[in-house]
């Protein structure tokens, strides 16, 4: 039997052939499900401004920045009758710069007390901070016990106690005021030798 031929036809473009297809028509219209997004984000409360945080964070900081320098001595007093002329300024004694040292120590010391809260177990990294700062501080308190410790040593050592106290009592307010915002104190320890 011979093959049955068909009429032999043009070959179709591309655009043509997908022109002739049928269109697809989706199972159901998307727009109720959009309407009813739309309306529950047009009734949800707007969020929370976070400019308060910053502004709080940057009081803080200047607080922070300003409080030592209100604290520190005048270098250059200006006598109340004189308008603007210099007096010439006693230099502190080594003797009265150790008391302002140890007074400023105490000082710390007590802050840190307030602000330590031995009750709750804090992250690994906060503990290792803590306990490096007893050590660096031990080590100071045993370099201040020697008797043949020469003024300047002292002062010195003095110094380095009360900047450790600092620093220390620096870490422990952000730490509290990380907490009072729901997070803690992270990171990665560093140690500089």
């Amino acid at each position: 039997m011979p093959d049955i031929r068909l009429p032999e036809s043009e070959p179709l473009e591309i655009g043509a052939a997908l022109a002739r297809l049928p269109l697809e028509s989706p199972d159901r219209s998307a727009w109720p499900l959009l309407a009813e997004r739309l309306a529950a984000r047009a009734a949800a409360p707007p969020p929370r401004p976070r400019w308060p945080f910053a502004l709080a964070a940057a009081a803080a900081l200047a607080l922070a920045i300003a409080l030592p320098m209100l604290r520190s001595p005048v270098d250059d007093p200006v006598l109340p009758g004189q308008s603007g002329s210099l007096v010439q300024a006693t230099p502190e004694s080594p003797e009265s710069r150790l008391q302002t040292l140890m007074a400023e120590s105490a000082r710390l010391e007590h802050v840190l007390a307030a602000m330590r809260d031995d009750g709750r177990a804090g992250a690994a990294t906060g503990l290792l901070l803590d306990l490096e700062f007893e050590d660096q501080l031990q080590g100071l308190d045993t370099a201040l016990a020697r008797e043949d410790l020469a003024p300047e040593q002292r002062l010195l050592l003095w110094r380095q106690r009360v900047d450790l106290l600092r620093d220390y009592t620096g870490l422990q307010g952000t730490r509290q005021w990380l907490a009072a915002d729901g997070g803690q104190l992270e990171g990665e320890l560093v140690a500089v030798f």
